[in-house]
This record gives structure tokens, sequence and C-alpha cells, in this order.
């Protein structure tokens, strides 16, 4: 009867480990539920940015860490150039962006329905640029300038430079010259264009190549610049998904500031740059740069109003209203939410 009398004391023990194990599986269930409902409802989303430049740096952070997925984000970022992000965004390709916000009130001009939810960055982040034997604004009448698109945020510089140099823009030819690397490129070869405006890394890589900095566009004012965006649709239809982005999008800032090796490592894979000394002056330039809060006065919106004015007279005439909604801003510098990113 041994194995009757196994079957007897070895049933209290399997009776033991049955129910230690169920309350085990029962426990582990528990902690695995937050965890599998989250990677189950994590909402896919393509945000887009403009070129390759470190203002960029807060949409690239929310798809390479967790924070995109800590706030219930499966995030997917897209290049883009010129008006691609605008009008992606209005077409329903992608949910949001990271652009210029002239680029919204351009948009807008023309029905978009596009609005900016938050600014990163106050004031250009350009120099004006030119072939490295133009040493005399008077040199570059006749020649071509560089933009990345009309009507847009280096356009706007463009124009603001030339005029700060006792230029006007019809003594030059304004060309679409591609982005900040072709341009670049186009500034060392023979035949090539005459001037751009180039912000970091490809200033840092343009100055150490000899090329001629005529003028600092940064000194024209705190123009808001990169911004984050969606549709109004998109708020009436999923506020609360809104609200989730732009908090993520705030922390990426934080984490940023906070975070100098693992943000310049970022920078390497997006801008695909090894120069660790261009790296570094590239963070370093931006971590200075990006505020805190990414709030938008009435006083910058009309500064950026005045500036489009020449290019665009419509989209000049917009109010701070019909482009911008600080909701999402109040609420996070309400609540402390801003502030708690930084203890």
């Amino acid at each position: 009867m041994r194995s009757s009398s196994c079957a007897s004391s070895g049933g209290a023990v399997n009776f033991f480990t049955l129910a230690t194990a169920a309350q085990f599986i029962v426990g582990l269930a528990w902690l695995l539920v937050p965890v599998v409902g989250h990677a189950q409802t994590l909402t896919k989303i393509q945000a887009s940015y403009d070129g390759t430049a470190g203002f960029n740096l807060p949409i690239w952070i929310l798809e390479s860490t967790p924070i995109g997925k800590k706030y219930g984000f499966d995030i997917e970022t897209v290049l883009t150039r010129g008006a691609q992000s605008t009008v992606g965004l209005i077409a329903g390709s992608f949910q949001y962006a990271q652009t210029a916000l002239q680029s919204v009130m351009t948009a807008n001009a023309q029905g978009g329905g596009l609005v900016v939810l938050g600014t990163s960055e106050f004031g250009f982040s350009y120099k004006f640029v030119a072939r490295k034997e133009i040493r005399d604004p008077r040199q570059l009448k006749g020649g071509t300038v560089g933009v990345a698109a009309y009507g847009g945020n280096n356009h706007l510089s463009v124009r603001l430079a030339l005029e700060k140099l006792g230029l006007a823009e019809r003594d030059m030819t304004v060309i679409v010259a591609g982005n900040t690397a072709q341009r670049v490129q186009s500034l060392s070869i023979p035949g090539g264009m005459t001037a751009t405006v180039l912000s970091p890394p490809s200033l840092f890589r343009a100055e150490k190549d000899g090329l001629s900095v005529l003028l600092d566009v940064r000194e024209f004012g705190d123009y808001p610049n990169s911004s984050v965006i969606t549709t109004r649709a998109r708020i009436q239809s999923n506020f609360g998904e809104v609200k989730r982005f732009v908090q993520a999008w705030t922390e990426a800032i934080a984490f940023f500031k906070r975070n100098p090796k693992e943000t310049q490592a970022i920078l390497r894979k997006y801008l695909r740059i090894e120069d660790a000394e261009v790296v570094k002056a590239t963070y370093d330039f931006f971590a200075e740069k990006l505020p805190r809060s990414q709030r938008i006065s009435n006083r910058a919106f009309t500064l950026l109003s005045d500036g489009i004015r020449t290019l665009n007279p419509q989209a000049g005439k917009l109010s701070f209203e019909q482009v911008i909604d600080m909701r999402f801003v109040d609420e996070m510098e309400r609540d402390g939410f801003i502030a708690s990113l930084y203890r």
C-alpha cells in the first residue's frame, strides 16, 4: 500500500502545492494585467518632422525611448520636406507633426483646419551662410540663395537676413535647394548656390569647413518656431489622446535636458553623424534653447504674424485663436505637471 500511503501523504502535499501555485498564478496575472492591457491598447500613430536639425529632438525622443509607450502610443516618425507635414495631416496620413508654426498659418489661410498645441523653440536657430569667397554682403547681389521651401521658415529667415544686411530679396534669386545637407554641399561646389541659412548640426559643420558666416539670424527675436501640431478635428474626436500626446512631447523635452548622454546618442542616430564635437555642440545649443513650458504668448505670435505677412498676407491676418490652442499647456502648468518633470 506504499503507493496508497504515498497517495495519501502526497495528496496533501499536492493540494498545498497546487493551492500555492494557483495563488502565485493569480498574483502573477494581476501583476501582468496593466502591462498586457497597456500593450494591447497602445495607439499606433505616425508623427512627421521637417528636416534633419536638432530642434526635432523631442519627436525623435518619443520614438526612441519608452516615453511614447508610457503615454499609450506606438509612435513611428516620418521625415518630410516642405509642406508635406501639413498636407499629410490634413489628408490623415499623419496624426501629429513637429513643424514650423508658420507652416500652420500658411495651411490655415487656405482652410487647413490645423492647430498648434505648443512650441519647443523660440527664435530662429539659423545663421546666414555663404560661399567661402563671399566676405562682403554686397557680393551677394545677383547670386542665388537656397531655402527648403517657398514661404517657409527658411524663406522668412532669408528675407529678414537680407534686410539686415542692407539688401532686398529682389537682389538675389531665391531657389528651393533641398535639405540642409544638400544646401551645404551646393555652397561648396563650383556653380553652386551663393548662400543659405543653416541650423545645427549643419551650421557647425559648415563653420568647420570654412564657409562664410555673414549674420546670426537668432538675433531677430523670439519667433515661435518648431511646434507640435494636429488637426482641430482630432482634438474634437480624441481630446484625451491629444492631451496625452502633448504630455509625452513635454516629457521628451525634459528627457532631452536631463539626459545629455542618451540624447546625444539619439542625435547621432537620426542625424547620421559621428563627429563627437559637432554632436555635443548641437546638444548644448538646443539644450539651452528649448524651454520647459511650450506656451506661446500673444506677443510672440504677433511678432511672427508681422514677419509672415510680407510673404503671405492672408496668413498674416489670422488671429491667435485661429492657429493656436493653449488649453493643454494651460493645464500642465496649472496642475504642476511640467514642474514635476524637473524635480
